[in-house]
């Protein structure tokens, strides 16, 4: 099951790699939101199934902020500026 899932993210992200570069805080912000809904919604799910997933939407806000704008975005932009070589051609 493990291996299916990382075909498909690979797939995944090979077709939306131009997507990304033209738009890269969206992308940033898409990548934000499913790495909160992987770990809220499985990992910790699994792990404490009494206490997840939760319903309130000041906890949820709380959560994917940090998901979204401290890890999203700036991953986003920093592979964008890798793969246009800005980072390692100077």
């Amino acid at each position: 099951m493990t291996k299916q899932w990382a075909t498909a993210t690979t797939v995944c992200g090979a077709l939306d790699i131009v997507y990304a570069r033209r738009n890269a805080v969206l992308a940033g912000a898409v990548y934000g939101v499913l790495l909160y809904g992987v770990m809220y919604c499985v990992v910790l799910a699994l792990r404490y199934p009494t206490a997840f997933p939760q319903t309130d939407p000041k906890a949820i806000a709380l959560a994917l902020f940090p998901h979204v704008f401290p890890v999203g975005i700036p991953l986003a932009l920093i592979a964008r500026q890798a793969n246009a070589g800005a980072l390692f051609n100077r």
